[in-house]
């Protein structure tokens, strides 16, 4: 279960980066294509499975032989895909990780000293305050910077 889940979200990770750079409607063969011609197959079922389960936007028909919808065209990814990808931008947890991420490699090997002296004060303050307030700090201004309050 756990080896089909991480094969899918790959394919859902794929797709939203995909619709991301296109802009537009994406057409299934540009996921197919991404992915090793040996996982066709299990590529298909992935992207069929996150059109039945809401993670997908697309334009479907009934697939002869009842093996799911054909998908024939990707018009985009839902919330629920997006929350699923780690892309949906309201939730600032993995934004603070990478954040923090930046913040020690810069204050390990950062070769300037004053930059290194301030990326380690501003990991130590982010670490005193706590992930928790750094997610919420984060989440906070990604909310406004999307319109929000």
């Amino acid at each position: 279960m756990y080896e089909m889940w991480r094969n899918d979200l790959a394919v859902l990770v794929k797709v939203v980066e995909l619709c991301e750079s296109n802009g537009q409607y994406l057409e299934p063969q540009r996921v197919l294509d991404a992915f090793p011609g040996d996982q066709r197959d299990a590529t298909l079922r992935s992207l069929r499975r996150f059109v039945e389960n809401d993670h997908i936007n697309a334009v479907t028909t009934e697939a002869m032989g009842g093996h799911g919808p054909q998908i024939l065209i990707i018009k985009g990814v839902t919330e629920k895909g997006l929350r699923a990808s780690n892309a949906w931008p309201g939730d600032g947890g993995p934004l603070a990780d990478q954040l923090l991420a930046v913040l020690s490699e810069r204050a390990e090997n950062e070769p300037d000293p004053e930059k290194r002296s301030r990326a380690k004060a501003m990991l130590q303050a982010a670490g005193g305050a706590g992930r928790d307030v750094l997610v919420s700090v984060v989440s906070t201004t990604l909310s406004r910077l999307m319109g929000g309050v």
